[in-house]
């Protein structure tokens, strides 16, 4: 028999069972996730409405304007924009304003599913290429979390909610409360969170990643819809928890353990809802036979016939699927020769016995072998350099701390224990720290204090000398910062700008000017970077509010030991540049 016998069949993405529609997977999908939002909107009041309605009507206007459906607006129909916006907002922190949501709704959409041609052609999942767009282009609003609100402060709205396209949000008599996640405690405080504040979304993070009891009650909705292959996101989980189980194994203070990277940070959303998703939303027509080895000749032609042949046929109706083998994102020819020259609409295909699935079992060992051995790559590349970057990390912070601290050729680091300042010993258990910084002759010079904020993009971290005796900045230096190039970079590279920090008084408090540098209090600003101008003086001085009170004063600090740390030579610097 040959194996072009009978007539590929073409029809709409997904071709997991009979009778299984796109809208009714969409429906079946949103049903999964109601009790998920309904829990967003518990734990995180208003805001959740608000940053939902946001991203799915960025996602349902991408939809509309850029689709070739005609009539316009016959695509909505199917509900995988309202899906995509769905899942987008549930993937964001809970103070995202609303502008931003909705960006990144319609970048979802535009570049994620319609740039491909449709529903069913995508590469990716529309949703998180969305989320990949604004952590890109926002990291710090994306990576900002708040603490949880009481059902009784529903109505309460998160200020930033309403923040003006690219503007910060007006400052109310009191704003929602940073928090860290739980897996932020646990890399930077060694604290590890209770299973059942896990489970039961007693935890800070996005919308919809907090509850993992819900999501796994999704995730079992949706198998039992069949609504995706169980065996995707068995393989993701079970590969996450064996690595983090043997990384665990290694240091269990200061690695999470297995079940709570199951059960924290979006694992179980992506994983799961994202993870299961994009065998339909993305692969369109692959099967499962597409994603093992031994069957990808087979499964991606037909995954690429499947989309070349029109996702649905409003799309690409008969007299265009001749031309469809061009607009495919890899030719079906290379993967089926002998599909050369043949017309798209006529190309017959049959699955001998020989292609028959294999087994569950062996499909998941497959990708959990694959996960598995990937993850231990990049594990042991981070173990690897780990040190040498440590060792970088000091040399640089020892340069700059006798830079913004001038006239220290000694150095010695200090956290706060029990309301008093003593020598670090355990960095890693450490506290904030605080660095006195002392001459030659071991005589007290000042403070360097590291502190870090929120930019224009990104996270700034930078350190700034203080001088107790006088009360005056003494000296700053960012140590990292991605704001614009050009443009809010200059807080490193403009030397006017860096030079207001050599005799700054703190007192009343630093005030940022535009009209040029009057008081000894003040900061010019640099003209066409004023917010992260504004974001230096700001995280200087909530580092001042936080520690100016509790430094004692210079003889009461703890002894310097020896031998100190000595300067970096100027061989040494250019062996680190």
């Amino acid at each position: 028999m040959s194996r072009f016998d009978i007539h590929l069949l073409v029809q709409s993405a997904p071709f997991l069972r009979r009778g299984l529609t796109t809208p009714r997977l969409m429906l079946d999908v949103l049903l999964g996730l109601g009790p998920i939002v309904l829990a967003a909107m518990y734990f995180f009041g208003l805001s959740a409405v608000l940053i939902i309605v946001s991203a799915t009507a960025g996602a349902v206007l991408a939809e509309y304007l850029f689709t070739s459906d005609r009539p316009r607006g016959a695509s909505l129909k199917d509900g995988s924009a309202v899906l995509t916006g769905v899942l987008l907002a549930l993937c964001l922190p809970p103070a995202t304003p609303m502008w931003m949501a909705f960006l990144g709704g319609a970048v979802g959409i535009g570049l994620g599913k319609m740039v491909f041609g449709g529903l069913g052609q995508n590469v990716f999942n529309p949703a998180l290429v969305g989320r990949a767009f604004l952590q890109a282009a926002f990291p710090t609003s994306i990576t900002t979390w708040t603490q949880q609100t009481s059902i009784a402060e529903f109505w309460t709205i998160r200020p930033s909610n309403f923040a003006l396209p690219f503007m910060q949000a007006p400052e109310p008599a009191v704003d929602a409360v940073t928090t860290a996640t739980p897996l932020g405690m646990m890399k930077f405080e060694q604290i590890p969170t209770s299973v059942q504040n896990l489970l039961l979304g007693n935890t800070a993070g996005s919308l919809g990643e907090t509850c993992a009891l819900l999501l796994i009650l999704c995730g079992l909705f949706l198998a039992i819809r069949r609504t995706y292959d169980w065996r995707i996101p068995v393989s993701i989980l079970l590969t996450v928890f064996v690595l983090s189980g043997v990384i665990w194994l290694f240091d269990r203070a200061a690695f999470p353990s297995p079940v709570m990277m199951l059960f924290s940070g979006g694992l179980l959303l992506g994983g799961g809802v994202h993870g299961d998703g994009s065998r339909d939303f993305a692969a369109g027509a692959a099967g499962s036979l597409g994603l093992w080895p031994g069957h990808r000749r087979f499964g991606g032609a037909h995954s690429y016939l499947g989309r070349a042949a029109g996702g649905r046929d409003v799309r690409h109706p008969p007299d265009e699927r001749r031309h469809a083998l061009d607009r495919s994102p890899v030719p079906a020819t290379r993967l089926w020769p002998q599909l050369e020259g043949r017309d798209m609409s006529q190309v017959p295909l049959t699955i001998s016995a020989a292609e028959k699935e294999p087994g569950s079992l062996r499909l998941v060992m497959t990708l959990f072998t694959a996960g598995l051995i990937s993850g231990l790559a990049l594990a042991g590349a981070y173990q690897g350099t780990k040190p040498a970057i440590e060792r970088n990390n000091a040399r640089a912070l020892q340069a700059a701390v006798y830079k913004v601290v001038p006239g220290s050729t000694q150095m010695q680091k200090l956290t706060l224990l029990e309301g008093d300042l003593v020598a670090m010993t355990d960095e890693a258990a450490a506290g904030p720290m605080v660095i006195a910084a002392y001459d030659e002759a071991g005589a007290f010079v000042g403070y360097a204090i590291p502190a870090e904020g929120a930019g224009f993009q990104d996270t700034i971290r930078l350190i700034f000398g203080y001088d107790p005796a006088r009360q005056q900045v003494i000296g700053m230096e960012v140590l990292e910062s991605r704001e614009t190039p050009g443009l809010g970079d200059k807080i490193i590279k403009d030397a006017d700008f860096v030079a207001n920090f050599a005799d700054l008084a703190v007192e009343p408090e630093i005030v940022l000017v535009k009209d040029g540098r009057a008081e000894p209090n003040q900061v010019d600003a640099i003209t066409g970077a004023t917010i992260s101008s504004r974001a230096v003086v700001n995280i200087i001085n909530a580092a001042n509010a936080a520690w100016l009170e509790a430094l004692p004063a210079p003889e009461l600090l703890p002894p310097l030991p020896a031998p100190a740390e000595a300067a970096p030579t100027e061989t040494t610097n250019e062996e680190d540049a």
